[in-house]
């Protein structure tokens, strides 16, 4: 199993060996860069004074003191020491040709944390104008602080005069504010507790309301409910006389009470039933009924055929109506019962309707009148809210004015006592001194410049090794349905021949296209393959290379080759076989004669057909059925035709191709092809239902471990003249003859073969 670690570190260290004349260029450049900078810049050296500021000795309490002590002292005179009045002062002392505000820019000044110390700063070309500049800031400063302080005390007693005045007369403001709010106070709360009570009333009578209505509406439900239907219409089957009788009873319940008076006598029991029967058999409920049923009978008409009769001694009636049609009798005596439940709904809930009405519009007025009230009351309280509030924060603010006051007097007599002691308050501990060497330090800058840059660089190499997607070996290669790598070839080196299986037929390269040829027969042992198209996803790739030395590999172990030149657009074999390229491939189409045009060449078995003269229509012209028919005659003189064919991605030929041949192989350039390249070429291939055979990654870097490790035990080889299996003695060690590596090899990619072939 592979270490990950180790091959993480494989690709870090090969990444950073990729880019290494631009890491190196780019570190060069930015030392360079910065060493011209620095040398540019003038010599600047630095000078430094320290000074002390203390606060009077006799301010140890109020806000004076405060004001004055310590930091923040320090910190206050480091802005004033920058001030122009102090480098008008001192570019007039010294007769500098130069603005406060550029002398500004040469000064630091900063107090000590945790101290009252000051430090100053003075940044200039020349050590001895440095330290110049740096003592007499310091001295005009202390100078121009002692005269300040003599004249700032008057200033100083008459502020905290001023601020007593005023602090009296805010004192008797308050207490006058104080009083009016107080009144007002007591005054709303009065008014407070006369609203709480009205709004007590108020809810009651709304609450009584309220109940009220809930009753009056749940009698007038009952009124609206006080007449049901019992039993729906029915009406015999096999009635014993005709015509049909459908038959409806219908339940009066007695109406509750409203006033105790006549009316409910009147409703009641069986003189209420009676009156619902004569009310049934009226004219307005038959109209309704016949209008609902959509009869065009007249009301006179049907009411000859209805029958109403109370059901006595109880609150029954029983509405009969006769037809010929018995759907149309149960039809009309529901129509009926229908619309009299409907007329004495309206005409029992009328009355309740209006005192509900009533009612409600006292619930609303109630309602208004209570939510005004509790507003009022509401306001009520948040002013009475904000008195007290305003009351606390006055009483708390005329109890810190008086404490301010008190404070303001003592610190007022003291004033008095410190005024003499303040002309002390700056003093200088430490003068400057003329520094021995300027402050910068050109190696670091360059170190630093030189660093940034480096890795700078290295960074933007490893975002470039990521986020390219170019195929540099097999781990590299993902592909739709994972073809088989056949073989990995190396570079072939510059100046030599291309068709290198003869040239250096010892050499890597020519046992990879030996390797490549011996897995292509493992392949073709369940499905023989006659006729191998030779392509690639685009040009430039190497795919004629490949072909011509899988031909001479082939021809050398013995079988039959014929090679076809079917890139009508950009042909080479027969610059890599070294033949005439006039007559071929075209001129077979035309005169249907693959005999005159096949040649010879240097291996006896291997003929190859040229391209021949370049046509105006490729696509047609490999697509035609006498292509067809010479690949078919070729296949019976031959064990095996190789076909090299135009790019997939670019043009249509090989697609078209595909269905000529037995199988297909993709050649892929190492460092060039790039993945989404060859993973849309082998989705063509897919699509044109071509028989993919496998990959072959051409000229890959001798880089790689294993050409590395080969190359190494073959050179080895080469000088021993050996070609079995043997050991020879490296420093001690003993190593497996380059026989052995490639006989591993072979079985790794045998075992690889037979896996996927399981797989599918």
């Amino acid at each position: 199993m592979p270490n990950n670690t180790n091959t993480d570190l494989r690709w870090i260290f090969a990444v950073i060996r990729h880019w290494l004349w631009l890491i190196l260029g780019c570190t060069i450049l930015g030392g360079v860069i910065a060493f011209a900078v620095t040398a540019w810049l003038p010599t600047v050296y630095q000078a430094t004074a320290t000074l002390l500021v203390e606060p009077s000795q006799d301010t140890n309490q109020g806000d004076y003191s405060a004001l004055m002590a310590g930091e923040r002292l320090a910190l206050t005179y480091s802005q004033m020491l920058k001030g122009p009045l102090i480098l008008e002062k001192v570019i007039n002392q010294l007769g500098l040709k130069e603005t406060p505000e550029d002398l500004s820019k040469k000064i630091i000044a900063e107090p000590v944390v945790n101290t009252q110390l000051m430090r100053l700063t003075v940044s200039e070309s020349s050590a001895e104008q440095a330290a110049l500049l740096a003592n007499t800031i310091a001295e005009v400063f202390t100078a121009h602080v002692q005269a300040l302080q003599a004249d700032r005390f008057a200033d100083l007693l008459q502020s905290l005069q001023d601020q007593m005045n005023a602090a009296s007369t805010q004192m008797n403001e308050t207490e006058s504010t104080m009083d009016g709010l107080s009144a007002r106070k007591i005054e709303d709360e009065a008014k407070l507790v006369r609203m709480q009570s009205l709004l007590a009333e108020l809810r009651t009578d709304l609450q009584t309301l309220q109940q009220n209505h809930q009753e009056l509406q749940l009698t007038m439900d009952e009124a609206a409910n006080s007449v049901k239907i019992v039993e729906a219409a029915q009406a015999p089957e096999e009635p014993k006389s005709f015509p049909y009788v459908a038959t409806v009873t219908l339940l009066v319940d007695q109406v509750p009470d409203l006033s105790g008076g006549d009316y409910t006598a009147i409703l009641a029991s069986e003189r209420l039933a009676q009156t619902y029967g004569e009310i049934l058999g009226g004219r307005q409920v038959l109209e309704a009924a016949i209008s609902e049923v959509g009869s065009d009978e007249s009301p006179d008409g049907l009411a000859k055929r209805v029958k109403v009769e109370p059901v006595t001694g109880t609150q029954l009636i029983r509405l009969s109506v006769e037809d010929t049609n018995v759907n149309q009798a149960k039809l009309l005596a529901d129509g009926i019962a229908g619309a009299f439940l409907n007329q004495i709904q309206v005409l029992l809930t009328e009355p309740y309707a209006t005192r509900l009405e009533a009612m409600q519009t006292q619930i609303d007025d109630l309602s208004v009148n209570i939510d005004a009230t509790q507003t009022e009351i509401e306001n009520l309280s948040a002013e009475k809210f904000q008195a007290e509030t305003e009351l606390a924060r006055l009483d708390s603010q005329i109890i810190e004015d008086r404490n301010d006051y008190r404070a303001l007097k003592q610190d007022y007599g003291q004033l008095k006592l410190t005024a003499n002691d303040a002309s002390q308050a700056v003093s200088i501990v430490e003068p400057a001194q003329s520094p021995e060497s300027p402050v910068e330090n050109r190696v670091l800058y360059i170190g630093l410049a030189a660093l940034t840059c480096a890795v700078v660089t290295i960074g933007f190499a490893f975002l470039r090794e990521y986020l390219d997607d170019t195929i540099r070996t097999s781990e590299d290669v993902s592909l739709p349905g994972d073809p088989t790598i056949l073989a990995t070839i190396g570079k072939i080196p510059e100046g030599e021949d291309e068709l290198i299986v003869l040239a250096q037929p010892r050499s890597p390269i020519a046992e990879a296209f030996r390797m490549l040829a011996a897995n292509i027969r493992f392949c073709s042992l369940d499905r023989p393959v006659r006729t191998l198209l030779v392509t690639s996803p685009s040009s430039q790739e190497g795919k004629s290379i490949v072909l011509a030395n899988l031909a001479a590999a082939m021809t050398s172990a013995g079988q039959r080759v014929i090679v076809v030149d079917a890139d009508l657009r950009l042909p080479r074999l027969h610059q890599i076989f070294k033949i005439g390229g006039d007559i071929g491939l075209t001129d077979s189409l035309i005169n249907s004669n693959s005999d005159g045009n096949l040649q010879a060449t240097k291996l006896e078995g291997l003929k190859v057909i040229t391209s021949g003269k370049l046509p105006p229509n490729p696509v047609e012209v490999v697509g035609s059925a006498r292509m067809q028919k010479l690949l078919k005659e070729l296949e019976t003189k031959a064990d095996l035709v190789i076909i090299d064919s135009p790019p997939v991605l670019p043009v249509a030929d090989a697609a078209i191709l595909t269905s000529l041949v037995d199988g297909v192989i993709l050649v892929l350039r190492a460092g060039q092809t790039r993945q989404r390249a060859a993973q849309q070429a082998v989705l063509s291939l897919r699509q044109a239902d071509a028989q993919l055979v496998g990959i072959v990654l051409n000229e890959v870097s001798h880089n790689m471990d294993g050409y590395n490790s080969y190359y190494r035990y073959e050179t080895e080889d080469r000088k021993n003249s050996r070609s079995t299996l043997q050991v020879s003695q490296v420093g001690g060690v003993k190593k497996p003859s380059p026989s052995f590596y490639r006989m591993k090899m072979s079985l790794a990619t045998l075992k690889q073969l037979f896996k996927n072939n399981k797989q599918v």
